[in-house]
C-alpha cells in the first residue's frame, strides 16, 4: 500500500505498529471467553478474568503506540516523534490523523470485545459508554504526552489529572443511571477538546520549546555541581541510592493516591452500601470496598515491580550505562541501594493508603446503612484485635516490599525477553496451580489428605529454599561478591526477621499454635531471600558481559 497523503501515511504508520496487538488481544480475549460459557459459575470467573487481563493488555498496548509511548516521560520535551515534526505537513494533519485514529481504534476495540465477547460469556459490562470514555483519555493522553513543559515531570502530572478527571466522569454515569448514549457523547465532547490543546503543544514543540530550557537548567545544574567544594554522598552506594530515590522512588504512590481517591470518590457519590450477592449475609456491605482500597498498593507494585531493578524505570532500555557499570561500586552495593529504595516506596505508597482508608473508614455509611467503620472499630476494639491489625499491616508492607525485591532479578539480567518470559510462565503456572487446586478440592477424600499433611509439604519447601539461598550466598563470597561478614549479617537478619515474624504470628494468632510448624515454614517462604541474592549475580554477569 502507497499512502497518498501526509494523514494517509501517519495512520498506515499506525497501523503497521499496531495490528499485531489488536489481533493477539481479540484472538485471547475470545479464546478465553468461548472457554469461560463451557465451564461452571466458579471457573467461568477465573477465566472471565484471564479474558480482562488480556483486553486490559492489549487496551494498554494500543494507546502506548497511539500516543507514540516509550520516550522519557519526565522530560520536558515532547514525545512526538522528531522525525515526524519535520514532514511536509502542517501541523493540524500532524496532530488530527494520529488523534482520530487513536480514538476510534480504542473505542471500536471495547465496542467489539464489550458487546461480542463478555457479554456471551455472561459478563454483562456497559458498552457505550466505556468506549466514549476512552477514546476521550486517549485523546487527552496524547495532548498531554505531546507538549513540552517548561518542568520535568510536569507531563506525568498532567497524565495523572487527565485519568483522576476522566474516570469518574464515566463512572459517575454509571452510578447515577445517566443515560448510556448521554454519557457517550459526553465523553467524545471531553475528548474534543483535547485537539486544540493538543494543536497548541505540537506547534510549540517544532519550533523547538522545552529543548532549551532542558539544556539551560543542565547546564546550571553542572556548574552548581563543579563549585562544590565537598561532595553531598559519602560513598558511591550512597550516591546511587539518591539517584534510585530521586528518579525512581515517587511514581508508585502517585499513582497509588489517584486510583485511591478516584475509588473513594466513587464510593462516596454511589448509593448507600447494599448487600453484594456474591457473598455471604453475614459479610457487611462496606467490606468489599475496604478490600478494594487494600487491594490497590499491591496491584500499583505488581505492576511496576520488575521496572524497580532498571537503572532508570522511565527509559525503555534495560541495559545498565557504562559509567554506572564501571564506577568503584560494588555489585551488592548497588542491589542493596535498589533494596532500600524499594523500602522507601513501599512505605510511602502504604502511608497513603493508610490515610485515604482511615479517611474512608470515618465516613458515614462507610460500614453499612446505619454505620461507618471508625464507630464500628471503636465500640469492639480490643488490645489483641489492635495487636492483630497491627501485624497484618507489617506483613502487607514485607509482602509488598518481596514483591520488588523477588522481581528485581529479572530486569538486572539485562535480558529483554526475560522480561516478557517470566511473568507470562508465572501467571500461567499460578492459573495451572489454581486449576489443580480447584479439581482436587471436588474429590473430598483426596482433599483431606492434602490437607492434612500440608504443613509437611511447606515445611520441605521451606527447607529447600533455605538450603538453595545458603549455597547462593556462600556462592557469592567464594566468586567475591559479598564479603564473608555481610553475607553471615544478611543470613543472620533473615533467620531473626522469620523468627520475630513467627512467634508475633503464633502470639497474636491463638487459632495458628496449633500448627506452629505450618506457619514457620509460611514465614520462611514469605520473607524474600533467595532472589535478592540471584539479583547479584545477574548484575555481576551483566556488569561483565
Amino acid at each position: 500500500m502507497i499512502p497518498h497523503s501526509p494523514a494517509a501515511s501517519i495512520v498506515y504508520s499506525l497501523w503497521l505498529r499496531s495490528r499485531l496487538i489488536v489481533g493477539l488481544s481479540l484472538a485471547g480475549t475470545f479464546a478465553l471467553c468461548a472457554v469461560a460459557m463451557m465451564l461452571g459459575p466458579v471457573p467461568r470467573v477465573v477465566v472471565g478474568m484471564g479474558a480482562g487481563i488480556a483486553f486490559m493488555s492489549g487496551l494498554a498496548l494500543l494507546i502506548g503506540v497511539v500516543t507514540y509511548g516509550g520516550a522519557d516521560l519526565s522530560s520536558p520535551e515532547s514525545v512526538y516523534p522528531k522525525h515526524a515534526m519535520v514532514f511536509p505537513a502542517s501541523t493540524r494533519t500532524l496532530v488530527l490523523a494520529p488523534m482520530l485514529y487513536g480514538a476510534a481504534m480504542v473505542a471500536i476495540f471495547w465496542l467489539i470485545l464489550a458487546a461480542a465477547a463478555f457479554r456471551p460469556a455472561g459478563l454483562a459490562l456497559p458498552v457505550f459508554w466505556p468506549a466514549g470514555m476512552v477514546a476521550a483519555m486517549v485523546a487527552w493522553l496524547q495532548a498531554a504526552s505531546w507538549a513540552p513543559y517548561r518542568v520535568p515531570f510536569l507531563r506525568i502530572l498532567m497524565l495523572l489529572l487527565v485519568l483522576a478527571v476522566l474516570i469518574p466522569i464515566g463512572v459517575a454515569g454509571q452510578v447515577h443511571d445517566l443515560h448510556p448514549a448521554a454519557s457517550f457523547a459526553l465523553s467524545l465532547l471531553v475528548g474534543a477538546v483535547a485537539y486544540p490543546v493538543a494543536l497548541i503543544g505540537v506547534s510549540r514543540a517544532r519550533r523547538g520549546d522545552g529543548v532549551s530550557s532542558g539544556q539551560t537548567r543542565a547546564a546550571k545544574v553542572v556548574s552548581v555541581v563543579r563549585d562544590r567544594r565537598r561532595s553531598r554522598f559519602t560513598s558511591p552506594s550512597a550516591a546511587q541510592f539518591w539517584f534510585d530515590l530521586v528518579r525512581n522512588v515517587w511514581y508508585p504512590p502517585a499513582i497509588t493516591l489517584l486510583v485511591e481517591l478516584v475509588l473513594v470518590f466513587t464510593f462516596i457519590g454511589g448509593a448507600k452500601p447494599r448487600q453484594n450477592s456474591f457473598l455471604p449475609a453475614w459479610v457487611p456491605p462496606g467490606l468489599p470496598p475496604l478490600g478494594i482500597l487494600l487491594s490497590v498498593p499491591m496491584f500499583v507494585i505488581a505492576v511496576h515491580a520488575i521496572v524497580f531493578g532498571k537503572f532508570d524505570m522511565w527509559t525503555k532500555s534495560v541495559d545498565f550505562p557504562p559509567f554506572l557499570l564501571t564506577r568503584p561500586v560494588s555489585t551488592a552495593g548497588i542491589i542493596g541501594g535498589k533494596l532500600r529504595t524499594a523500602a522507601v516506596v513501599t512505605v510511602l505508597v502504604w502511608l497513603i493508603t493508610a490515610l485515604v482508608i482511615v479517611t474512608h473508614a470515618c465516613l458515614p455509611h462507610s460500614f453499612d446503612a446505619q454505620h461507618s467503620w471508625a464507630r464500628v472499630a471503636a465500640r469492639h476494639a480490643t488490645w489483641r484485635s489492635a495487636s492483630a491489625m497491627a501485624l497484618v499491616a507489617l506483613l502487607l508492607i514485607i509482602l509488598t516490599w518481596g514483591q520488588i525485591s523477588r522481581s528485581m532479578w529479572i530486569s538486572v539480567s539485562g535480558k529483554k525477553w526475560l522480561i516478557h518470559a517470566f511473568p507470562t510462565f508465572a501467571m500461567l503456572v499460578w492459573g495451572a496451580l489454581g486449576w489443580t487446586g480447584y479439581r482436587l478440592h471436588q474429590n473430598s477424600t483426596l482433599w483431606r489428605g492434602i490437607v492434612a499433611n500440608v504443613g509437611l509439604v511447606l515445611a520441605v519447601a521451606a527447607i529447600i529454599r533455605v538450603l538453595l539461598s545458603s549455597g547462593l550466598l556462600l556462592y557469592l563470597v567464594r566468586r567475591s561478591l559479598l564479603v564473608p561478614a555481610t553475607a553471615l549479617k544478611i543470613f543472620s537478619a533473615w533467620v531473626v526477621g522469620c523468627g520475630v515474624l513467627c512467634a508475633a504470628v503464633l502470639l497474636v494468632g491463638e487459632p495458628l499454635r496449633h500448627a506452629p510448624v505450618a506457619v514457620i515454614a509460611v514465614i520462611s517462604l514469605f520473607v524474600p531471600l533467595f532472589r535478592p541474592a540471584l539479583a547479584v549475580l545477574l548484575l555481576h554477569y551483566n556488569r561483565h558481559r
